[in-house]
């Protein structure tokens, strides 16, 4: 059995995250390599299908769409993406006791020619000295994929804005204190299933199309099942219901196109399939807690 060779005991008060690196990659199908990081990553899966494999467990860690995962520092391990299609992932590197000043790779990922033992950032534990965060939490809640969408937003504007890390670690304590509310899961059931590459092939589309109309009674046709079941087949395997999955989509769209386009925002709530810019208002306000405008001026003065 691994035992880490920095535990700490989780006290609240004295948490105190940095984030080192945060980023959404598409990563193509692989095996793989052996690595040892310092600090921790935050692994969230938007799409696809992938494996942990850990130096010192037998057992593999599966994990699919709408998972999270989260990596220690010190333990061996190997990322083997599973699917055909790209895997796209959301990942954030950090420490939980600001402990660790992260400048370049070779900060993160173990050279293991040159291991510096004194890097190895601190992991949380609780009164009975076990790990006091689980490695897989299936179906995370929305609002945390948002937080750290925000986190690699604020992240991609560099360190030198005002407010920098404390917002990131503002971010990331929330992400904390949602996941010691929720059970990790030691293991999940096999995603390989008849359906699995037709709904995440469905998932792509949506993207692809936020503006389009996706109604259930059409899409449980096209997979030739009752409505009900295709609801239930959907969340299984992306992680929210299709109507959910939808909003999300339109809604990631919409913030980036109103940060990167001067596009009128009547339009942009157009095409996104909205009727009219209330209901578009309304619908991004309910997601994001300020109005389309509000969110682009403050994209501006960012």
């Amino acid at each position: 059995m691994f035992r880490h060779p920095k535990p700490r005991y989780l006290e609240l008060t004295e948490v105190r995250p940095n984030v080192h690196w945060a980023q959404i990659q598409h990563v193509p199908r692989s095996s793989g390599q052996l690595r040892t990081i310092y600090d921790f990553e935050l692994m969230y899966v938007f799409q696809g299908e992938l494996q942990i494999h850990f130096d010192d467990e037998s057992s593999r860690i599966p994990a699919g769409a709408g998972d999270l995962l989260l990596l220690p520092s010190s333990i061996r391990h190997r990322i083997e993406i599973l699917t055909e299609m790209d895997t796209r992932l959301l990942g954030i590197h950090f420490d939980f006791f600001n402990e660790h000043s992260a400048l370049a790779e070779q900060d993160i990922v173990v050279q293991e020619d040159k291991v510096v033992a004194e890097r190895f950032c601190s992991l949380p534990v609780n009164g009975e000295d076990l790990p006091a965060f689980g490695l897989h939490y299936e179906g995370i809640p929305f609002e945390m994929v948002e937080w750290m969408e925000r986190i690699v937003q604020d992240h991609a504007r560099g360190r030198g804005n005002p407010g920098y890390e404390m917002a990131c670690r503002g971010l990331m304590l929330l992400i904390f204190t949602q996941l010691l509310s929720l059970p990790a899961k030691s293991s999940r059931p096999s995603l390989q299933s008849q359906y699995y590459e037709a709904v995440q092939n469905l998932a792509a589309d949506m993207e692809h199309s936020p503006g389009g109309t996706w109604p259930n009674g059409a899409l449980a046709e096209r997979f030739n099942v009752s409505e009900d079941h295709f609801i239930r087949l959907f969340k299984d395997i992306i992680g929210m219901s299709p109507h959910k999955y939808l909003q999300f989509v339109r809604h990631r769209e919409a913030k980036r196109m109103l940060r990167e386009t001067d596009m009128k925002i009547e339009l942009i709530g157009r095409q996104l399939g909205y009727d009219d810019l209330h209901n578009f208002s309304k619908m991004f306000k309910k997601w994001q807690g300020v109005s389309p405008r509000a969110y682009r001026k403050l994209s501006i003065m960012h």
